[in-house]
C-alpha cells in the first residue's frame, strides 16, 4: 500500500510512479521516468547532468544525450507543477517535501525505529516496510546506474527486515521471527547474518534440532554456491546451541552478559553520533556509488569493511565520510560511532588508542567502572562487543595506522570509514580511495550553491569557471571564496577573480575568520621531518609544472636516493601528487604555500643557489639529450657552477627525444624564470641548447617565446655575443614559420652584431641563412651573393663543414638561376667534403638535393639511386623527419614515371612518419606531395589533402605554407570545373603571399587575371 501526502506523491519502492489526488500521473516514456527517479533519489540535492545521462542510457550515450535530458526535465516541469525542478544544462535539483516520496518516508521511519525500544520499533518498521510494492525503481531501463541504485535500495529493505526480526526476538515473538526469517533465508541463501538470527530464534523457541539443521544447510549451500565455509561466529553459535548456552541472546540479561552477547542493553540508547550532513555537499557521485555498493555487497557481510578516504587538506574527506555515513546508516542499526582522532589538528595532540577505546566502550554501554585499565584489554573487549553487532564507525582525521588498528571491529558486517591526510596502506583489509579535487562542473556547482543565487543569478558561467580554477577546484578553497563573495555585496565575481589572480596573495585571499587554506596546509607541513620539510620548500622554487627525482635532487642539493624517499613521503602525506611513474607535481595552492615557506624560512642566498643548481641540471641534461638526438653535431662541453650529481642515462636518440618531450614544459618555464632572475645567463644558454629540439619536433611557438625572452635578457645584461646568437636562432624560427620578412630582419640584425664583434664564424653562418631567406623570396642574385660570401669566409676559416653547407646552398641557387651544370659540380663537391668529414646527415641531404637536380637533367636512373641512398642513410641515422621527406621525394619520382599507386603508397608512408615526428611543416610538405599525386587521377581526393595542408599551416601561423596549400586548393577546384571556387582559393592564397613579398604572388595574380577576377583582397 502507499498513502499519499498532500496533492502529489511519488513511488520509488516498486514501479516508479506519481499519484495526484489518488490518480496516477502520466510520467512519459521510461527514460523520462528514469530522470525523475534520479532526481527523487537525491531529493533536494543538485544532480549533475552527466549523472542523469549515465542513469538513462545503458550503453554509450548518443551525442544529443544532454539535450534529451534537458527536454525530459522541461516536460517533467510542466507535468509536475506542484514541485520545483531548478537548475540548467549543467545539473538539476528537485525540491519537494520528503514525506511525498515513499523512499524518504521509509528511511525516516527506519531511523526512528532504531532510536526507540523494541516495543515502539516494531510498528514503525512495519509501517516502513508496508511502503514497498515490489522491486524498487521498477519500469525503468537497464542502465548500470539504475541497477546499482535498485540493488542498494533492496539492501536497505533487507536491513529493515533484519532489524524487525531482531526486535521480535528481543520481545520473545519467536514464531513471527521464524516465519519471516525462513522466507528471507530461502531468498538469500548466502546471507549468514540472516541464518544466524534464524538459528537463535529457533533455539530460543525450543526448536533446537531445526536450528542446527539451518547451520548444516548453510554449510552445504556455502560450499556449493560460494565455495566458502560458514563464518566463525556461525560455528560458535552452533556449539552454543549444542551445549544449550545461547540463553544470553534473549536480551533480558544485564550488564556484562549483554556486552558479551554484543547487543545493546535494554534502555541504553543506540549510539547515533554522525555529525550533521553538509547541506550543500556537491559531487563525488560515482565514488559514493562505488563505496555504497562495496559496503552493501556480499563480501561486506562476511568481513569487516574498512574504507580509507585519504587526500590533501581541504579536499573534503570528512564531508564525504559523513555523507556516506548518513547514506549507509540504515544498514547498521546497532550504532554509528564518530571519533575525531586529531591526527592533524593544530594545537591538539593526536587521540591515543587507549582514550579512544575508553570513549567507544562507554558509548556502547559499558559502565565506566567496567572499562579495562590497559589498551590491549580495552581493544579485546571492543572486538568482543562489536563481533555480534552491525556497527558503522567513522574515524576522522587519523594520523597513522597505529591510531586506527585498535578501533577496528573483528566481526563481519560492520563498516569503518577512515579519513586521513596520509595514506594508510598497512591497515588490514583496507579499501583505500584517494580523493582528488572536484571536476570543473562540480566545483562550479559548489561555488554557486555556497555563494547563493542572489549573488550569481546572471553571472556568466565562464566567470565562475575562472574563480573555481583559481581555487584549484579544492572544496575548502571554493567554499571560502564563495562565502567571501556572498558576504561582500560590493564585490563582483570579476573583482574577486582579480584578487585571486595574484599568485603571491592568493592564499591570503582564501581565508576567513575560522577557516584558512594556508593554515590547513601548514598543519600537514608541521607533521614532516626536517629532511622532508627541506625538500618540500625547495620544490616551491620550481618554475615548471612537475619534477623528476634528478631535478628534485638538484634543487634540494641532496642525493637522489634520499630525495626520492622524501618525495614518496610527501606523496603519502598528500602534499605532492605522483601523476606519472617517477614524476611529481604540486596542487597549485600547495605550490604557492611551498613557495611562501621557502621565502620565509630559507634566506635569499640559499634560494638562489638552489635555483642555480636546478638550472645547471637542466642545462647539462638538455644539452646531452639534444646532442644524442643529433649525434653528428659536435659541440663544446658545457661549464656550469654546479655540475649535477646525477643525470639520466639516455642511450639513444629515442630516449633523448622522450626525455626532452617529458621535460618540455619545465625547460620552457626555466628559460622564463632565468630571464627574470639574477641567473639570466641561463635563459640564453638554455634557449641556444633547445632550438635544435624545437626545430626537429616543430615546436615553433616555444622556439619564438623562449628566444624572445632570452633576447630581452641578453640585451638587459649587455651581452652582445649572446644577443647575436639569439637573433640568429630567432631568424631561423621565423623562417620555419613562413614569416620571411621577419626572418630576414633578424638575420640582418644578427649579421650586423657579429660583424661588429668580429665573429667571423657567426658572420658566415648568418650570411648563409640570409641567402636561404632571399632565395625563398625569389631574390636569387642577392641570395647567390650571400652564399658566395659565406663560402669564402668558411674557406678562410678552414671550416670544412661550413664550406660544404655553403656549397650545397649555393648549388640550389645556381640551379634556380638555370646554371644546372655549375650546380651539379658544386653539389658533387659538397658531397665529397661531407664524405671526407664522415658527416652522414650532410651526405644524405646532399644526395637528396642531387636527385632533384638529376631529374631536371633527365637522368632518372641516377636520381632514383641518389634518393634511395639518402633514404638509407636517414634510416640508419634514425632521422625520421628527413626519412619522411626522402620517402616523399622518392615517391615523386614514381609519380613522374607514371606509377601513381606506388607513389601514393610511399607518400602515405611518408605522411605517417611525418605525423609521428610531429613537425607541422613536414606534414604540410608531404600532404602537398600526396595531393599532387592524387590530382593526376582524382582532383576531389587531392582537394581533401590540400585542405588538410592549409589547416596544418594555419595551426602554426605559417602564412607562406598556407598560401602554398590554398594555391593548390584552387588548382583542384579548377580541375573539377569550379572556376568560382578556384578564384576564391587563389585570392586567399594571394592574401597570404603578398605580405611576404614572395614570387609566388605574381603567378597566382596572373591566374586570377586570366579568370577575370580581382587580383588581390584587402585586409
Amino acid at each position: 500500500m502507499s498513502s499519499e501526502v498532500g496533492e502529489l506523491s511519488f513511488r520509488l519502492l516498486g514501479r516508479v510512479s506519481a499519484i495526484r489526488d489518488g490518480t496516477p500521473v502520466d510520467l512519459g516514456p521510461p527514460r523520462q521516468r528514469t530522470v525523475l527517479a534520479a532526481l527523487l533519489l537525491r531529493l533536494g540535492e543538485p544532480v549533475p547532468a552527466r549523472h542523469l545521462v549515465e542513469a538513462v542510457w545503458s550503453s554509450t550515450p548518443p551525442g544529443a544525450a544532454a539535450q534529451a535530458v534537458t527536454v525530459y526535465v522541461s516536460t517533467l516541469r510542466r507535468t509536475l507543477r506542484e514541485v520545483r525542478i531548478s537548475g540548467d544544462a549543467d545539473g538539476y535539483q528537485l525540491e519537494a517535501t520528503p514525506e511525498a516520496v515513499d523512499l524518504h518516508r521509509f528511511r525516516r521511519l527506519v531511523v526512528a525505529a532504531g532510536q526507540g525500544d523494541p516495543e515502539s520499533a516494531l510498528p514503525r518498521l512495519g509501517e516502513a516496510l508496508a511502503l514497498w510494492e515490489g522491486d524498487p525503481l521498477g519500469g525503468l531501463g537497464a542502465a548500470p546506474l539504475v541497477a546499482r541504485s535498485a540493488g542498494a535500495l533492496a539492501e536497505e529493505r533487507l536491513a529493515a527486515l533484519r532489524h524487525r526480526n531482531e526486535m521480535r526476538v528481543a520481545l520473545h515473538r519467536y514464531s513471527e521471527a521464524v516465519a519471516e526469517l525462513s522466507r528471507l533465508v530461502t531468498e538469500h541463501p548466502l546471507r549468514q547474518d540472516l541464518r544466524e538470527l534464524l538459528m537463535r530464534a529457533l533455539h530460543l523457541s525450543g526448536r533446537r534440532d531445526e536450528a542446527l539443521a539451518v547451520f548444516e544447510d548453510a554449510e552445504r549451500v556455502l560450499r556449493r554456491e560460494g565455495g566458502t565455509e560458514p563464518l566463525p561466529e556461525l560455528r560458535l553459535l552452533r556449539e552454543e546451541i549444542r551445549n544449550g548456552r545461547p540463553g544470553k541472546a534473549t536480551g533480558n540479561a544485564g550488564g556484562r552478559e549483554v556486552v558479551a552477547e554484543g547487543r545493546p542493553q535494554p534502555g541504553h540508547p543506540v549510539p547515533a553520533q554522525l555529525p550533521v550532513d553538509t547541506a550543500d555537499f556537491t559531487g563525488r557521485d560515482e565514488l559514493i556509488d562505488r563505496i555504497c555498493h562495496l559496503a552493501r555487497s556480499g563480501e561486506a557481510e562476511s568481513q569487516v569493511t574498512v574504507v580509507v578516504l585519504d587526500g590533501m587538506a581541504g579536499v573534503g574527506k570528512t564531508a564525504l565520510a559523513v555523507r556516506l555515513g548518513h547514506r549507509l546508516s540504515l544498514g547498521y542499526p546497532d550504532g554509528q560511532l564518530f571519533l575525531d582522532l586529531h591526527g592533524f589538528t593544530e594545537g591538539t595532540l593526536p587521540l591515543d588508542p587507549a582514550r579512544a577505546l575508553d570513549r567507544v566502550l562507554r558509548d556502547l554501554g559499558v559502565p565506566g567502572e567496567e572499562v579495562p585499565p590497559t589498551p590491549a584489554e580495552r581493544a579485546t573487549l571492543f572486538r568482543t562487543i562489536a563481533a555480534r553487532r552491525r556497527l558503522l564507525v567513522l574515524l576522522d582525521n587519523a594520523g597513522s595506522e597505529e591510531q586506527v588498528t585498535p578501533l577496528l571491529p573483528a566481526g563481519p558486517g560492520s563498516l569503518v570509514l577512515v579519513t586521513s591526510r596520509r595514506r594508510l596502506p598497512s591497515l588490514p583489509g583496507v579499501r583505500p580511495f584517494s580523493l582528488g579535487v572536484l571536476d570543473s562542473t562540480e566545483a562550479a556547482m559548489l561555488f554557486r550553491r555556497v555563494a547563493g543565487p542572489e549573488r550569481l543569478g546572471t553571472v556568466p558561467p565562464e566567470e565562475v569557471d575562472e574563480l573555481v580554477d583559481l581555487c584549484g577546484r579544492l572544496p575548502l578553497a571554493v567554499r571560502i571564496a564563495a562565502a567571501r563573495l556572498r558576504a561582500r555585496p560590493t564585490w563582483s565575481p570579476r573583482h574577486l577573480a582579480r584578487r585571486l589572480r595574484d599568485e603571491r596573495r592568493r592564499l591570503g585571499e582564501l581565508e576567513e575568520e575560522r577557516r584558512s587554506v594556508a593554515a590547513a596546509f601548514q598543519v600537514s607541513y608541521r607533521q614532516l621531518r626536517p629532511a622532508q620539510r627541506k625538500v618540500f620548500r625547495s620544490l616551491g622554487l620550481l618554475p615548471g609544472p612537475d619534477v623528476d627525482v634528478g631535478a628534485a635532487a638538484a634543487v634540494a642539493g641532496s642525493e637522489p636516493w634520499a630525495v626520492e624517499r622524501s618525495l614518496e613521503d610527501l606523496v603519502d602525506s598528500h602534499l605532492l601528487e605522483q601523476h606519472l611513474p617517477d614524476r611529481y607535481r604540486f596542487h597549485d595552492l600547495i605550490r604557492a604555500h611551498a613557495a611562501t615557506l621557502a621565502e620565509a624560512v630559507d634566506d635569499q642566498t640559499e634560494r638562489r643557489t638552489a635555483l642555480h643548481r636546478l638550472l645547471d641540471y637542466w642545462l647539462v641534461t638538455a644539452r646531452a639529450a639534444v646532442d644524442r638526438m643529433d649525434s653528428n653535431r659536435t659541440t663544446e662541453s658545457l661549464a656550469v657552477a654546479h655540475p649535477p650529481r646525477h643525470v639520466p642515462t639516455l642511450t639513444g636518440p629515442g630516449e633523448a627525444g622522450d626525455w626532452l618531450e617529458t621535460e618540455l614544459a619545465n625547460l620552457v618555464a626555466a628559460v622564463e624564470r632565468a630571464a627574470g632572475s639574477e641567473l639570466a645567463e641561463h635563459s640564453w644558454r638554455l634557449a641556444d641548447v633547445l632550438w635544435r629540439f624545437f626545430h626537429l619536433r616543430g615546436y615553433l611557438d616555444h622556439w619564438v617565446a623562449t628566444h624572445e625572452q632570452a633576447l630581452d635578457a641578453a640585451r638587459r645584461h649587455g651581452d652582445r655575443w649572446e644577443e647575436a646568437t639569439v637573433l640568429h636562432n630567432l631568424g631561423t624560427a621565423y623562417w620555419r614559420l613562413g614569416q620571411l620578412p621577419c626572418a630576414l630582419d633578424h638575420y640582418q640584425r644578427a649579421l650586423a652584431v657579429r660583424r661588429e664583434l668580429g665573429d667571423r664564424t657567426g658572420t658566415a653562418r648568418s650570411l648563409g641563412n640570409l641567402g636561404l631567406v632571399l632565395r625563398r623570396l625569389g631574390r636569387l642574385p642577392e641570395a647567390r651573393e650571400r652564399h658566395e660570401a659565406a663560402l669564402a669566409l668558411f674557406r678562410r676559416l678552414d671550416d670544412r663543414p661550413g664550406e660544404a653547407r655553403a656549397l650545397g646552398n649555393l648549388s640550389i641557387v645556381e640551379e634556380l638561376l638555370g646554371d644546372l651544370d655549375g650546380a651539379l659540380a658544386r653539389h658533387r663537391h659538397a658531397l665529397a667534403v661531407f664524405r671526407e668529414l664522415d658527416d652522414r646527415p650532410g651526405e644524405a641531404r646532399t644526395l637528396g638535393n642531387l636527385a632533384i637536380l638529376l631529374r631536371k637533367l633527365g637522368r632518372e636512373g641516377e636520381a632514383e639511386e641518389h634518393d634511395r641512398g639518402a633514404l638509407t642513410l636517414f634510416r640508419q641515422l634514425g632521422d625520421r623527419s628527413s626519412e619522411a621527406m626522402a620517402t616523399a621525394h622518392l615517391a615523386a619520382g614514381m609519380r613522374r614515371d607514371g606509377d601513381l599507386a606506388a607513389a601514393e603508397r610511399e607518400q602515405r608512408r611518408a605522411l605517417e612518419l611525418a605525423e609521428k615526428v610531429g613537425d607541422p611543416g613536414l606534414v604540410h610538405e608531404v600532404l602537398l606531395e600526396l595531393g599532387e599525386t592524387l590530382a593526376r587521377s582524382d582532383p576531389r581526393a587531392a582537394l581533401a589533402e590540400y585542405r588538410k595542408a592549409a589547416e596544418v599551416a594555419e595551426s602554426v601561423g605559417n602564412g607562406y605554407q598556407r598560401g602554398q596549400a590554398l594555391e593548390r586548393v584552387g588548382d583542384a577546384h579548377r580541375a573539377m570545373g569550379d572556376a568560382a571556387a578556384a578564384a576564391e582559393s587563389w585570392r586567399q592564397a594571394l592574401a597570404c603571399y603578398q605580405p611576404l613579398e614572395v614570387p609566388e604572388a605574381a603567378s597566382v595574380a596572373e591566374r586570377l587575371a586570366a579568370l577575370g577576377g580581382p587580383a588581390a583582397t584587402s585586409g
